[in-house]
């Protein structure tokens, strides 16, 4: 049992110069586990420096318990940042109602720090006591203050909060109005859609952008109207991005359509992106009506996307559909979004008519060459030779999409003697990109002859970059085979 003067030791040689009886002495300090001690403690400790005051804290921390508190409250009221911080995190390690008490005191009479710290650690640990202390600070000159203060009400929630944080909606710091509405968001219902509905046209980007997620929380779908006109008007991309993330959510067949446009037509890569997510989490039944509705289309861009989007569901139900309008559709641009979506079906039906779209257009075969990738199975070993070749078309694309093929189906493999034996005529007897596709997938699929063959037998001639390929693809051989 330690005593005080014990106690008045361990102060002293907590000021010794040595380390050694510093740490010894602080040790001892921790190891002190009576609580009456701390009213006596806390007198002597209250003279020394910030380095005895911050170990003091450390120790109220250990000891925990409503005597801890009281001088722990006076240490995060120092004028020392480094003390007040210190005692904040041993108030952490406390939860009883002398705590909650003391810090609702500190809400009236803190300094700022002190306050901050109160009114976090209220929010965080939900006490309902301090909600009446908590909503006068809503009036405070401080605004950081008050921010931390909506913020602690949302966490507390319940309906008063409610109340009171409508009062803010209209407050002169859009900050202020952005937490607000974000808050009534979280913790309201669908009754206050009419008030945060007129915040769709504030001046401010982010408090719009908090108006649509608070709206969308709400589930307020009266105001899905008003969000599809601000998705083509609103200049602000971070609040378009935030309307189709929110019509990804809050789903329906009314709000496919301006999903779809967005997808295609919004200048922003991100808005164009999160359009493209959402589409992909609203149910098959929403956006059957509209996709079907979208292929007639006089657009070729709005029909393309839509037929894509249809082969993207993988329904087999559909692929008649996509099938008939590669053939019938006049658009270039309509028949390689298909060969896309094609990737999403299998069969020999589908392989078809990839294979037979290889000799077409170029945008059409470039697209029919990319879903075989995506298709390819082990009988399509002849098919990626003859893409290499350049059967089809002299596409470099097609070309080089067929080395990846045999890349794919001889992943960590060797290939059998006659394709490499294909590949090794093919390297001498194609232009420089195309040999370069070819060394590089020699390198991943080929023999112990084919290190011979690259290092002795392909035309380099001043090609530094074929040259470099070559080494590379011989020593990836030389690993994978040792």
């Amino acid at each position: 049992m330690a005593d005080i003067r014990q106690v008045k030791k361990i102060i002293e040689n907590l000021k010794n110069p040595r380390a050694y009886w510093r740490k010894k002495a602080s040790d001892e300090l921790m190891s002190i586990n009576d609580p009456t001690l701390i009213p006596v403690m806390s007198r002597l400790f209250s003279k020394e420096s910030d380095f005895l005051k911050i170990q003091f804290c450390r120790f109220l921390g250990k000891i925990k318990g409503e005597l801890a508190v009281p001088p722990l409250i006076v240490l995060l009221l120092n004028k020392t940042e480094k003390v007040a911080e210190e005692a904040a995190l041993s108030l952490d390690k406390i939860d009883n109602d002398r705590r909650t008490e003391a810090l609702i005191m500190i809400l009236k009479k803190g300094n700022s720090f002190s306050k901050k710290y109160a009114i976090k650690s209220l929010g965080e640990r939900g006490k309902i006591k301090a909600v009446s202390y908590l909503e006068k600070l809503l009036k405070d000159q401080d605004d950081e203050l008050r921010e931390l203060a909506i913020d602690a009400l949302r966490k507390i929630g319940g309906p008063t909060v409610v109340r009171s944080l409508k009062k803010l909606v209209n407050d002169r710091n859009d900050k202020v109005v952005y937490l607000a509405i974000a808050a009534l968001g979280e913790l309201g219902d669908e009754r206050l859609g009419p008030d945060i509905i007129k915040f769709l046209t504030h001046h401010n980007q982010h408090v719009r952008k908090a108006a649509v997620w608070a709206l969308s929380k709400l589930g307020y779908r009266k105001g899905i109207p008003r969000l599809v006109k601000m998705l083509k008007s609103d200049p602000s991309e971070l609040v378009r991005e935030e309307i189709v993330r929110r019509f990804g959510i809050m789903g329906g067949e009314y709000v496919v359509k301006p999903l779809l446009l967005a997808r295609i037509f919004d200048e922003s890569h991100n808005v164009r992106v999160y359009a493209d997510w959402a589409l992909v989490d609203i149910p098959l039944e929403d956006k059957e009506k509209p996709f079907l509705e979208f292929t007639g289309e006089k657009d070729d861009v709005v029909r393309g996307q839509v037929y894509l989007e249809l082969a993207k569901t993988g329904e087999d139900r559909f692929l008649k559909r996509l099938t008939n309008a590669f053939s019938e559709d006049e658009s270039d641009f309509v028949k390689a979004r298909i060969a896309e979506g094609l990737a999403f079906f299998k069969g020999a039906e589908v392989k078809g008519i990839l294979k037979e779209a290889l000799g077409g257009p170029g945008i059409v075969r470039e697209k029919a060459a990319d879903s075989l990738l995506r298709l390819v199975d082990t009988d399509d070993v002849q098919l990626a030779l003859d893409m290499v070749q350049g059967k089809f078309a002299d596409d470099p694309h097609i070309r080089k999409t067929g080395t990846r093929i045999i890349e794919k189906l001889y992943a960590n493999k060797v290939a059998p003697q006659e394709t490499l034996t294909a590949l090794h005529y093919l390297v001498n007897t194609s232009p420089a990109d195309i040999k370069r596709a070819i060394v590089k997938c020699l390198g991943k699929v080929g023999e112990k002859s084919t290190i011979d063959f690259l290092a002795r037998d392909v035309e380099v001639g001043e090609e530094s970059l074929l040259k470099e390929d070559i080494d590379t693809a011989i020593n990836i051989l030389k690993k994978k085979l040792l």
